[in-house]
């Protein structure tokens, strides 16, 4: 005796499908460019909410999120800010006329103690040095804000991209 197995399919409901997985590279398009401004919105918080920084807004507002193509997007930034996220810690000589100048003094005051601050001198993490007889240096260090923010944006992106195949492969709008 023989068992006879018939395998059919119902090319109506595949047609169907390889119409749905048709859109899906336009979807999950869409969804990488939106992604791409989310990231954009978390560097420029990152970026801006800093304490104790130069006001950084017209920099931030320089950070753009464009769409190369229908399955690639770019998020920019200013050459600065990079610079600002991985230069090595230095020394920065307060000189007459100079913007950081300005912004020590503003922030330290001239003698360098504001708002019950104390004193701030060389230190691991920065600091200023202030003699009214020699040059003034300032401690800079680097601000590794993109890093903070891309751990932020992360995990956002996988559950969207299963959300747009499940919604897509169920015949519903993502």
């Amino acid at each position: 005796m023989v068992v006879e197995i018939r395998v059919s399919a119902d090319f109506g409901k595949v047609r169907t499908l390889a119409k749905r997985m048709g859109r899906l590279p336009v979807q999950v398009g869409n969804e990488l460019f939106r992604h791409a401004v989310d990231t954009r919105d978390a560097l420029k918080r990152q970026f801006i909410s800093q304490t104790k920084k130069a006001d950084r807004t017209r920099m931030a507002d320089r950070f753009k999120a464009k769409r190369e193509s229908s399955s690639r997007s770019i998020v920019t930034i200013p050459r600065q800010a990079d610079w600002l996220d991985s230069m090595k810690s230095h020394w920065v000589p307060l000189l007459r006329g100079r913007s950081i100048t300005k912004w020590a003094r503003e922030n330290y005051g001239p003698s360098f103690i504001k708002r019950g601050k104390s004193r701030v001198f060389k230190g691991p993490r920065g600091g200023i040095i202030f003699n009214k007889k020699s040059k003034s240096f300032l401690f800079v260090s680097k601000d590794p804000f993109i890093q903070k923010a891309l751990g932020n944006v992360k995990s956002r992106l996988s559950p969207r991209l299963s959300r747009i195949v499940r919604t897509t492969i169920r015949g519903g709008t993502a």
